[in-house]
């Protein structure tokens, strides 16, 4: 794959710089929901979030989000597709240079938006995630996200089963 043409970066947050009301599960999906405004706002696509912190356009994955807390830090790595790609699709930022985007979602981070406020945006996205399913722990087995209750983390609960990942 062409990694020129498309951005991949990590950052580490010292963990008590983060919204107080931030809870640890859910940076992933906190720092998804961050880059996506980024995102819709240089790009005219239809551009989303499918659960929990996948970016997608229309219905083709370009990106996602994966986080790690290691001791105080919490360590966040990005990859987005600006640029068409054999295996992934991308989205369209009309022109803006990837550093401009990095700066961009670097600076929407320091606004430390508050969970309660991003989530309200999230429960929205996860609507678009409902005709989809997941695999529980890289298993064959196939789980539909149309009866899943969203928590006020992020997770989701299935008959009875929480969920924080797909993995």
């Amino acid at each position: 794959m062409n990694t020129r043409n498309n951005i991949f970066f990590s950052v580490a947050i010292k963990i008590n710089e983060l919204p107080k009301d931030l809870p640890l599960q859910s940076l992933s999906v906190y720092f998804a929901l961050v880059s996506l405004q980024v995102l819709k706002k240089c790009s005219n696509e239809n551009i989303w979030l499918k659960w929990p912190n996948d970016l997608y356009n229309q219905d083709i994955k370009f990106g996602g989000i994966i986080t790690n807390v290691i001791g105080s830090f919490a360590i966040i790595g990005i990859g987005i597709n600006i640029y068409k790609t054999e295996d992934f699709g991308y989205v369209n930022c009309d022109n803006k240079n990837n550093k401009n985007i990095i700066q961009a979602i670097l600076n929407k981070l320091h606004e430390k938006l508050s969970w309660i406020e991003l989530f309200e945006e999230y429960k929205l996205e996860f609507e678009k995630s409902r005709n989809l399913f997941f695999n529980i722990n890289n298993s064959s087995e196939k789980i539909s996200l149309s009866q899943a209750i969203l928590n006020n983390d992020g997770s989701i609960t299935i008959n009875g089963e929480r969920f924080f990942s797909m993995r």
